[in-house]
């Protein structure tokens, strides 16, 4: 019978050997091994001389060799002798944890022995599964590994592997038990899957259904969770399940070990491995311009204003972040969609500058700097148009009206924004068409510089100091140098943006005559590293139109909630321009586009832009105005205590 088919080696042996021999054979060894030399009296046809060496753990334990000798009973004994290698395995047996069975893999496969291969070396692992108590009160190992060599496949040395076989399989049944009887139960062979990496928080299943019985029996399952990283209470959800599930509350490494039993035996313990790694801070849901023009955005971000007008005042109104002009580049976008968190931190646009400064070569800045001196004109020119507009507002409120008037002229306030929108068409347009040609310059090294930055965040991007671009920088006017700083993180954001990026504007974008900018950013003015809230514009805010708050009353609240609803379609109006500007200023991107084309469409569109932000603020101061009428003194002192408390706070250096 070929070896491959030997399902069982101690059933092999048991067949040629009875009941009683088996019992004499097993005493005999425990008392003298010499007993055992006489049990195996079978005369080789062929033997070499080469030693087959027995391992345990790793370790030469004993060695024997065969030699073809003429006496059979003159067969064993060369080198340390068997008898020198069962002495060493009972003495570790006699010292060791019990097990009720092993079984013996070779090659990775439970087959009890297999056809050796020429010229190779089979390694046989025995491994023991421990038990509450010893088997026929046979004390043995948990763990035994066995080596030995062939030669080259010769017909003459089968007599030689059988004998292995059988000393191997007397050997492991003599040391480790019998099942006292003649049936040929197949040991279960438990698979506890396939080692698995996952993130911390991930819920993990375990598989053991892919355990086995030769025979067919059902199978019961027992699961341990081994070890568990410091720290972790993890626990499996049924330990008596094919596949039961734990939670991974910490990161390290967690190993399973699981037992099948058939009815009559249990199966050697089958390990699995689970690596958690520390899971990435879940990225903020993206904003977009569904969020901003949202009634509850524009509810809170409107009543923002309001609360800055009607407790600031002239000058705090005047207050304008750079960011809020020809903004058509998607750098709102990037700063509010960071997944860093650091999109409102003071050394956001800083970051993003100083790497594009970096990469920039000498040519590329130099007409970054040209524009900054061309537009310093435009720039200025708007900030002027802003004032009539922010000195009417305020007028407005403190009851300062020119004498006739009763209040706002709708037409003039949409005249006066339209002027505004075609300055900033102007200035989107030059800078638009500067990107365009920067970008279309870039070589493959910038270019490459660029991509690796794309799609990440704050932390990391190069660290880029102020030191490193001093040359670059020297000379530039303080305003001129402001300019740079705000092209260059245009150029990014462009260059790795979108379409629907461009378009995209945070719920302040529109009525920017109020101070609510003061407010938010007035405590970030000289201090690199502070992080404005985020929150600030909604919770302060909320102030005007909830009434639970303490601020206001029911019918007041009213005022300006209603604006939501008036402003609407303007705002609609609004979105439906931008899309047109920012598509027609990226077709500059192309070189076969005519930037003149481009330009006179630009305008008018930009112009249409100023009309219905004006109609909206026309709107919002109204409101502003009515609402503030309304307010008794109480109120304005608590209100005032609210702008002060925003205004206030520790700087992490302890400063107030």
């Amino acid at each position: 019978m070929p070896l491959a088919h030997l399902k069982d080696p101690r059933a092999a042996l048991r067949r040629r050997f009875s009941a009683a021999a088996w019992r004499l054979m097993w005493r005999s060894l425990v008392r003298e091994t010499a007993v055992w030399r006489r049990q195996i009296e079978i005369e080789l046809a062929h033997a070499d001389n080469r030693p087959w060496v027995f391992e345990l753990d790793g370790v030469d334990i004993g060695e024997f060799r065969f030699v073809a000798l003429r006496t059979p009973r003159d067969l064993w004994g060369v080198g340390r002798g068997l008898g020198q290698c069962l002495y060493s395995l009972r003495h570790l047996c006699e010292r060791s944890q019990p097990s009720r069975f092993f079984i013996i893999r070779c090659g990775g496969v439970d087959v009890g022995a297999a056809e050796r291969q020429p010229g190779s070396a089979i390694e046989v692992t025995a491994t023991g599964d421990p038990a509450q108590e010893p088997l026929n009160q046979l004390p043995s190992a948990t763990r035994i590994s066995l080596e030995w060599r062939f030669l080259p496949v010769d017909s003459r040395e089968v007599p030689l592997k059988r004998i292995a076989v059988l000393i191997l399989s007397g050997l492991l049944t003599a040391c480790f038990g019998s099942d006292g009887g003649n049936h040929e139960n197949a040991v279960p062979v438990a698979n506890s899957g396939a080692d698995q990496a996952v993130m911390t928080n991930a819920v993990v299943t375990l598989d053991g259904s892919a355990s086995s019985d030769a025979d067919g029996d059902p199978l019961t399952y027992g699961w341990t969770l081994v070890s568990r990283p410091a720290g972790s209470a993890a626990v499996l959800s049924s330990p008596t399940v094919a596949r039961p599930t734990f939670t991974v509350d910490a990161a390290g490494t967690y190993t399973a070990s699981l037992v099948v039993n058939d009815g009559k035996v249990s199966s050697i313990a089958s390990t699995v491995r689970v690596t958690a790694s520390i899971a990435p801070p879940i990225p903020p849901s993206p904003f977009t311009l569904a969020q901003s023009i949202s009634d509850e955005a524009q509810g809170t971000t409107i009543a923002f204003s309001g609360l800055a007008l009607l407790t600031g005042n002239l000058d705090a109104q005047s207050f304008f972040p750079p960011g809020k002009v020809a903004d058509y580049t998607g750098f709102q976008y990037l700063r509010d969609n960071d997944p860093d968190r650091m999109g409102h931190n003071t050394s956001f646009l800083t970051r993003v500058a100083n790497n594009v400064i970096y990469l920039l070569n000498s040519g590329q800045l130099a007409q970054l700097s040209a524009l900054a001196a061309r537009q310093q004109g435009d720039v200025d020119l708007y900030g002027y148009k802003r004032y009539p507009l922010m000195q009417a507002f305020r007028r407005l409120i403190d009851g300062n009206l020119p004498a006739g008037a009763t209040g706002l002229n709708l037409n003039a306030v949409r005249m006066a924004s339209r002027e505004l929108y075609l300055i900033d068409g102007q200035i989107s347009f030059d800078r638009a068409v500067l990107y365009a040609n920067i970008i279309n310059s870039l070589d493959t090294t910038q270019k490459a510089y660029l991509a690796a930055m794309k799609g990440k965040g704050w932390s990391s991007w190069p660290d880029i100091t102020d030191a490193q671009l001093a040359s670059k920088l020297a000379g530039l006017p303080q305003g001129s140098k402001v300019a740079v700083m705000t092209y260059a993180s245009d150029i990014y954001s462009w260059y790795a943006g979108s379409l629907e990026a461009d378009i995209y504007f945070c719920p302040e974008r529109h009525g920017t005559y109020y101070g609510g900018f003061y407010i938010k950013d007035a405590p970030a003015v000289g201090h690199e590293g502070y992080s404005i809230d985020e929150q600030i514009t909604a919770t302060a805010g909320a102030a005007l139109i909830e009434p639970a708050r303490g601020y206001v009353t029911q019918a007041q609240a009213g005022l300006l909630r209603n604006l939501v609803n008036t402003q609407r379609d303007n705002l609609n109006s609004i979105v439906s321009t931008r899309t047109q500007i920012a598509t027609l200023l990226r077709t500059l991107l192309s070189p076969s586009t005519s930037p003149e084309s481009v330009r006179s469409q630009v305008l008018t569109l930009s112009g249409t832009y100023g009309d219905l932000d004006g109609a909206s603020n026309y709107l919002y101061a109204t409101a502003f105005s009515e609402l503030y009428k309304t307010l008794g003194a109480d109120q304005k002192i608590r209100l005032a205590a609210l702008r002060r408390s925003l205004l206030s706070g520790t700087y992490a250096d302890g400063t107030a």
